[in-house]
Parts: structure tokens; sequence; C-alpha cells
């Protein structure tokens, strides 16, 4: 039998794309926050990060997407305005050696 873990966490997109002067500070916290979450015996890790209001940048999006795939091969798309096509998630799943893409809907 196969173990899952699901870490959840609330983020800041001001925090991230830089309104707040410290983007860099931010994503380093996230990235460890998530890294010291990590139960090393779980087959199967998702990491569900959940905006306050539905992501508007798609370069943010991609970031995430590229976070999430430093620490597991299926990967959530957080909740956006942006609409993805088939063929676009298809291409960001090859760039960033991501399995799969999973929509959020938090």
């Amino acid at each position: 039998m196969q173990k899952i873990q699901i870490i959840k966490k609330n983020i800041d997109e001001n925090r991230l794309n830089g309104k707040n002067g410290d983007e860099r500070i931010y994503y380093n916290n996230l990235r460890r926050t998530i890294s010291n979450s990590l139960n090393r015996e779980a087959d199967i890790v998702l990491i569900n990060l959940i905006p306050k209001e539905p992501i508007k940048e798609r370069w943010l999006v991609e970031m995430l997407l590229d976070l999430q795939g430093e620490f597991t091969k299926t990967a959530i798309l957080p909740k956006t305005n942006i609409k993805f096509h088939d063929g676009e998630l298809l291409e960001l799943q090859k760039y960033f050696k991501i399995n799969s893409i999973l929509e959020s809907i938090y």
C-alpha cells in the first residue's frame, strides 16, 4: 500500500510578486516550510498552495509549479484566473519535469 502526504499552505500573492519588497525571503521561507514538512516515508506527496485570491499573473503560477516540482512529481495548479489549455499544461509538465498537474478547487 502506498503512503500519501498532502501539504496545505496558504500563500500571499502580494508577498510573492514583490509588492511588499520581501519576495525572496518569503519564497525561501515557503520552500523551507515545505521541505521541513515532508515525510520521507511518503510515496506520494501533494503540495496544495492556496492563495487568498485567484492568482492573476502567469509567471507566478509557473514559479509555484516549479517550486512544487522540487519536491514532488505531481503538482497542483493553484487557483488562478488564467485559463491554461491542455497543450500549455503539457508544456509546463515537460519543462518542470512533472508527471501530472492537478487543479485546485481552493
